[in-house]
């Protein structure tokens, strides 16, 4: 591996820190209630909401006795609601049972509920357009299942197909209602920005994890068609597209000098810094001099804001 570049690489300046993206999609619909539904479905509907949000804090603290509690009085709310309500009180509580599943290993329920919020957010979507975002999000977390169950290449194909369809408008299979209107009057309420921050940090995570996704994803031949977007406008796509372009090249032992530098200059926000972490561990990995591994140590702790950069690296094989 060329040292000089290795020393260029070093030279960069860190990214800059700037507001995280964040968004609650359902606020929107919160604040529509009282408007919307009888003062009685309102007070369940704002029950399961925190019953909701009760049973995801219990499951991230493995409090099982007390969640189970709370799905309990979950379930006899959902008895008192009909019609719409109980549709929408579905969408705002089987997104945590999922949840819950996952966590007990059960994952064929952990998919039972979140398809029934993926179907459920079909019918309340003209009425509510920030449900095709809920819906969107739930696809996506569907690969939380299939990498549980070894599906790498099937959860390549997800992140794909959830990719395509906020690039091109096709429609993802098996999973209800898509098409360019339900996208537009979308983006009307959330920008492309925020929407792909969301899915590119899922994908991110994922195959930080579980390098089989990544390779299953750069394998995709539909994927290599998408250089012709390298020019988007929006910078999250155009970052998604060009990591990619380097690490077919790193897959295949080929280091693409110019264009990781130029990719390491180009996004100096520090929402890429997993990209370039990513590249990174590969770099790692297609060296046997020692000095050059330090450097790139160095790196990650100094530039991209990593904690324990060895044992990030050495987790990752």
């Amino acid at each position: 591996m060329n040292i000089s570049f290795i020393k260029q690489l070093n030279n960069i300046d860190k990214a800059s820190f700037e507001k995280p993206i964040f968004l609650e999609p359902m606020s929107s619909i919160f604040e529509k209630l009282d408007s919307l539904y009888s003062p009685d479905d309102c007070d369940c509907l704002y029950n399961l909401i925190r019953c909701q949000k009760l049973i995801i804090s219990r499951c991230n603290k493995n409090d099982f006795e007390e969640m189970n509690e709370f799905i309990s009085i979950s379930k006899i709310l959902l008895k008192q609601l009909k019609n719409e309500s109980l549709v929408l009180g579905k969408i705002f509580l089987y997104p945590s049972l999922s949840y819950f599943y996952y966590k007990i290993n059960n994952y064929r329920l952990a998919n039972y509920y979140i398809n029934n919020t993926i179907k459920f957010d079909d019918l309340l979507t003209d009425k509510f357009p920030i449900l095709h975002l809920h819906k969107l999000h739930h696809i996506v977390n569907k690969h939380k299942i299939l990498v549980k169950n070894k599906k790498y290449t099937e959860c390549a194909n997800l992140f794909f197909n959830v990719f395509n369809y906020l690039i091109s408008s096709k429609e993802i299979p098996k999973c209800g209602k898509f098409n360019t209107l339900l996208l537009n009057n979308l983006y009307e309420v959330v920008p492309l920005e925020i929407i792909f921050d969301g899915f590119s940090r899922s994908y991110l995570v994922c195959i930080l994890e579980n390098s089989e996704v990544e390779k299953a994803f750069l394998k995709n031949m539909l994927f290599q068609n998408y250089s012709m977007y390298k020019d988007h406008k929006n910078k999250y796509i155009v970052a998604f597209i060009n990591y990619h372009s380097i690490q077919k090249y790193l897959f295949n032992n080929v280091i693409q000098y110019k264009k990781i530098l130029k990719f390491f200059k180009e996004n100096d926000y520090y929402h890429f810094d997993t990209y370039k972490l990513l590249i990174i561990k590969k770099l790692f990995y297609m060296t046997n001099n020692n000095n050059i591994k330090n450097i790139l140590i160095d790196i990650v702790r100094e530039k991209l804001n990593f904690k324990e950069p060895e044992n990030l690296i050495n987790s990752f094989f």
